[in-house]
């Protein structure tokens, strides 16, 4: 299989949420692996390559602490469904470092511990 992305991704379980900006629809989704550059995902719906999206990521930085995100990313590629049940599809963020700074450290020691 082609590896579509420059950076290793990390195994990252999250029920999450997405936003589609050009209608504004907003659907629960399965985040499956992250890096610093994005994150894979799984939907019962389609989403189209270069599709803009929000993504209200939700995560444990610690155990005693949840937090949620909202982030802009671009779907870069997309599977069909996988035993007829979800799409795949792998979101890029474009400026996570300048603007969610404690996220992407929280993803860079995740890379590194990996």
């Amino acid at each position: 299989m082609h590896n579509r992305r420059g950076q290793s991704r990390v195994p990252f379980v999250s029920v999450s949420s997405l936003t589609r900006l050009r209608v504004e629809s907003t659907r629960d989704i399965f985040v499956q692996d992250i890096c610093r550059h994005g994150i894979g995902i799984k939907s019962p719906e389609e989403f189209q390559k270069g599709e803009q999206v929000l993504v209200q990521l939700v995560f444990s930085a610690n155990p005693r602490e949840t937090m949620t995100e909202s982030i802009l990313g671009e779907v870069v590629w997309t599977n069909p469904p996988q035993r007829g049940i979800h799409y795949s599809a792998g979101i890029r963020f474009s400026r996570l470092e300048e603007e969610k700074p404690k996220l992407f450290e929280y993803i860079k020691r995740l890379e590194n511990n990996g």
